[in-house]
């Protein structure tokens, strides 16, 4: 597909966003891994699972109360190659691009990042999809406060549980004045970060990218980025996403003498994946009778 600039016309800087989905899930889930993808560890690390082993009552001897280590791990693949990439001719570079960093990089970089949500929103899908509980538009608390009993049944710390919707589920949400609005307070973290509010325990963000929700702790998914090593032929540096997320990227610039074309690339490793089961429950809003 062409990419068309924005010449001729004279635009006004600032006048219009571009509107984009909030990214959100790549601070509510287990990022700690992605220290461990180094040169020569391959593409797969595991995660400790968080466990408790239990105390037993001491009654005299402790062959009574001892028990073999089981530690349980879970397996991190980078399997997606996330990549954007724009060709650019010697008119775009001399006459279109005024910006470079406004008009091609940032866009290049929230693109990857959106893949990024969308990788991790995978992990999270058939958890939602395996889910019983089911959301009542009419009274939307009831299954919330099911599920906050289910994570208390598990023993599942009640300090750090989050509630993730999809669109559907925050307009329904947005509609009962049980919810606590924190964007009412005007914090400006709270706009940034995407908080639709809090129920019942839980923190409720929303991502376009789940069908659903799914309530859950930041050790219930695991998620990596590692931003590829920078081509040694070419011109390159590391890249950021600008809506706080901490994504790793590499951006490099290759350009080809014969066609005179330059083309930017962004691109990042990622993987996600189910860490604990314990620690998520999918919730589905109920379908409206025909």
């Amino acid at each position: 597909m062409a990419n068309i600039f924005a010449v001729s016309d004279v635009v006004a800087k600032n006048a219009a966003s571009l509107l984009k989905a909030e990214l959100v899930l790549g601070r509510l889930v287990f990022r700690d891994a992605e220290a461990e993808f180094a040169g020569g560890r391959g593409d797969t690390v595991r995660v400790r699972v968080p466990r408790v082993i239990e105390a037993q009552p001491f009654t005299g001897s402790t062959s009574a109360v001892t028990s073999t280590l089981n530690e349980q791990t879970v397996p991190v693949k980078l399997n997606t190659h996330a990549m954007s990439g724009i060709e650019l001719s010697a008119k775009d570079m001399t006459l279109n691009v005024e910006n470079f960093s406004a008009q091609v990089l940032m866009p290049q970089v929230a693109g990857v990042a959106k893949r990024v949500e969308k990788e991790i929103a995978g992990a999270i899908q058939p958890v939602i999809d395996a889910g019983t509980l089911t959301i009542d538009p009419a009274n939307p608390r009831d299954a919330i406060t099911e599920a906050g009993e289910i994570l208390d049944t598990r023993e599942v710390d009640a300090k750090s549980r989050v509630l993730v919707v999809d669109p559907k589920i925050k307009r329904v949400l947005l509609m009962d004045p049980n919810l606590s609005n924190v964007d009412s307070a005007g914090s400006p973290s709270a706009l940034r970060d995407a908080i639709v509010g809090r129920l019942h325990g839980f923190d409720i963000y929303m991502t376009p990218y789940i069908t659903g929700a799914v309530a859950m702790t930041r050790e219930a998914f695991a998620a990596a980025i590692k931003a590829p090593a920078k081509p040694y032929s070419v011109n390159g540096a590391s890249a950021t996403d600008e809506d706080g997320q901490s994504y790793a990227m590499t951006w490099f610039v290759a350009f080809e003498g014969e066609s005179r074309q330059e083309r930017s690339i962004v691109e990042a490793f990622v993987g996600a994946t189910v860490l604990d089961t314990q620690r998520s429950v999918g919730l589905k809003l109920a379908t409206p009778p025909a």
